[in-house]
C-alpha cells in the first residue's frame, strides 16, 4: 500500500508530517521508504518514524525516542520493521531557518494477513 510517491515542498523552520496506522490483522509489517532532498545550501533533510506519543512531544521541541531518525541526508532508502500502532513519518527542516526543501519521497507499506 502507497503511503505517499509525491514532491514535497517543506518551508523553512517547520516539517512535514503522514500519520499512518498498523492494524493487528497486518503481520510483518515493514515501511518501505526512499527520498531525495534538494535546496538550501546542503540539500538535505531529516527522515523521522515516531509513534503518536513521541510525536506530539517532539512536535512540542521535547527530546524523544524514534522509531527511525535518518539524521541531515540529501538521499536514503531504508525498510523498517514495525509493530501495531499509529505513527508519523515526518520530513523535518526546522533546522534550516532560510531555506525551503524539495522532496521526492516514497513511502508504502507491504505486510501478511493475519490468518
Amino acid at each position: 500500500m502507497s503511503l505517499a510517491d509525491k514532491t514535497i515542498t517543506v518551508q523553512a523552520n517547520s516539517y512535514y508530517r503522514q500519520q499512518f496506522s498498523i492494524f493487528s490483522v497486518m503481520q510483518n509489517t515493514q515501511v518501505i521508504s526512499s527520498f531525495y532532498a534538494s535546496g538550501g545550501a546542503g540539500n538535505d533533510i531529516r527522515l523521522l518514524i515516531l509513534d503518536s506519543t513521541a510525536f506530539v512531544n517532539w512536535s512540542n521541541g521535547h527530546s524523544v525516542s524514534s522509531y527511525y531518525d535518518s539524521g541531515k541526508l540529501t538521499t536514503l532508502s531504508f525498510n523498517l520493521n514495525l509493530p501495531t500502532g499509529t505513527y508519523y513519518l515526518v520530513l523535518d527542516n526546522t533546522f534550516s531557518i532560510i531555506s525551503s526543501k524539495q522532496v521526492k519521497v516514497q513511502v508504502g507499506l507491504e505486510w501478511q494477513e493475519y490468518q
